[in-house]
């Protein structure tokens, strides 16, 4: 069997949203939630699972 595999490349800005855990201020802990976001993420993470 053959594979195709396709190249994408998108251009833009990835966007990460860093949150504190249990309320707490960022001086006041090490402990961060990052989440990733972004058009140009969303559609690369979307692709990437179809195949």
């Amino acid at each position: 069997m053959v594979e195709n595999k396709m190249k994408l490349l998108t251009i833009g800005e990835l966007l990460l949203r860093m949150s504190t855990t249990n309320g707490f201020r960022f001086s006041q802990t090490n402990d961060f939630r990052v989440q990733i976001g972004g058009a140009e993420a969303n559609v690369c993470i979307t692709i990437s699972a179809w195949s």
